[in-house]
């Protein structure tokens, strides 16, 4: 019986849009494009929320997420008042944590989700690798590794006679180009872009180089003979969408004011400030609980009054005006808290009416896409271009990020090919990118993840 292989590749930053616009008039990624020939095409495949690196990253290794893992990147503590960041923290099981338990050696090159996860820098079995750089440097690894040549986990060097059976894989170049940051050491004579073409140009320009690499990776496994027994996942944990000009988080602020609130604080790094309605200000509060006047991040010539605030306290609704509002936000998107007994889905419909507002979610339909019932009471997402950054002082040429409910953050690639995967097929059904490692398991006969949420796409499955 011939040895089975597995390789998941993911590409952080993946948004489908950039797939289909290399593809638009040629064959951009030909390398994609012959997996897909190969295998299953998820033509509708979505991420969680929020569409965040590491609460992504880790969804997808333990098929759930922040319901199971816990990591939504950032909540309001109501209990304690204070502002919780998860970091790197996951609460539910990874794959590479089954694949150690069932003693199956396997190798990281930079997913860093299964650093002590399953694999650690210099171990005998579960290999963790992180030698840093751009796609270049991961990929010269990956093929190092696959030819069996010399390749070091910090102090300790291996040489893998045969390709590790199973092999995590993790490049962040279109997540580093994507968010068009002035500098990159991933693209260092790069300029940054002032229009959103030439962001997704860029963006492009990478894939494919990218894609140059998977070839490459095909072909050492063909010339090994093991392509037809390798099964291939790649996919993302997110897209990215522009945004532009200043900060809307004060037009919130009016838009919950008007609706009767008169209670509203703005947390930032565990720093409370409390918007004062008549002054227009954000008053900060100190350690010692003195109020100090302060406009966040605005220079002293700065005044708020220009965007022409009207108290419109018509709301006779003594629960709305007792109510205390907490915004806190990931720089597009932001996070609504209420501390008092208020209907969600009215504030909601409200708040959607706002021309500067795309998408709003209460906490129950947060939880029914997976999502930790502590995350928000109501997630408010802008519409293109738009912004909840805390930085009022700035107006942003041109950036990009990727928390936000909009298709092109939402919307990822995602292609398997295997031997036991059908050929051709592309998959219409909308799937989410938790679906995907339960269903290589499957595939692989490996047990799947404890705590587990994902579907098993059985109709891609020969």
């Amino acid at each position: 019986m011939n040895k089975e292989y597995f390789i998941y590749m993911n590409l952080d930053g993946f948004g489908r849009y950039y797939y289909d616009i290399a593809n638009e008039s040629m064959n951009g990624t030909p390398n994609l494009n012959n997996l897909i020939e190969q295998g299953v095409f998820f033509d509708n495949l979505y991420t969680g929320i929020p569409s965040i690196t590491f609460p992504m990253q880790s969804s997808i290794l333990s098929g759930a997420y922040s319901e199971v893992t816990d990591n939504c990147c950032q909540y309001y503590d109501k209990k304690h008042g204070r502002l919780v960041k998860c970091n790197h923290s996951n609460k539910g099981e990874t794959l590479g944590e089954v694949l150690n338990s069932l003693n199956k050696p396997f190798i990281s090159i930079q997913q860093f989700v299964l650093n002590e996860r399953g694999c650690n820098f210099d171990d005998d079995k579960f290999v963790y690798f992180q030698p840093g750089g751009n796609y270049k440097v991961r990929f010269k690894l990956l093929k190092d590794i696959i030819n069996g040549k010399k390749v070091s986990s910090k102090n300790k060097e291996y040489i893998f006679k045969d390709m590790p059976e199973y092999i995590f894989f993790y490049a962040d170049d279109l997540d580093a180009l994507g968010h068009n940051p002035p500098y990159t050491s991933y693209a260092p004579l790069r300029v940054k872009a002032i229009t959103e073409d030439a962001r997704v140009s860029s963006v492009i320009g990478r894939l494919k180089e990218i894609d140059e690499e998977i070839g490459k990776v095909i072909n050492l496994l063909k010339e090994k003979n093991i392509y037809d027994n390798t099964t291939i996942l790649i996919t993302s944990d997110h897209g990215m969408i522009p945004y532009k000009g200043k900060s809307s988080i004060l037009k919130l602020i009016k838009a919950l004011e008007n609706i009767g609130f008169e209670n509203i604080k703005v947390v930032q790094d565990n720093n409370k400030k409390i918007w004062n309605k008549d002054k227009h200000k954000l008053i900060e509060i100190k350690e010692n609980n003195k109020y100090k006047e302060k406009s966040l991040t605005m220079n002293e010539h700065t005044s708020l009054d220009m965007y022409n605030f009207e108290n419109k306290y018509n709301s006779q609704d003594t629960a709305i005006r007792e109510t205390e509002v907490i915004i806190a936000s990931t720089g597009i998107q932001c996070q609504l808290y209420f501390i008092g007994n208020i209907n969600l889905k009215e504030i909601k419909n409200k708040l959607s009416k706002e021309e500067y507002i795309e998408k709003c979610l209460t906490k129950e339909e947060l939880k029914e896409r997976g999502v930790s019932e502590k995350f928000a009471d109501i997630l408010v997402s802008p519409k293109p271009f738009m912004h909840f950054n805390l930085d009022l002082n700035t107006n942003f040429i041109l950036n990009a990020s990727h928390d936000s409910l909009n298709e092109k953050c939402q919307k990822v690639f995602g292609v398997i090919k295997g031997s036991k995967i059908k050929r051709g097929l592309i998959y219409r059904e909308k799937s989410y990118n938790i679906d995907l490692i339960p269903t290589a398991c499957t595939v692989l006969n490996i047990p799947l993840m404890r705590g587990s949420k994902g579907k098993v796409i059985d109709d891609i499955i020969l």
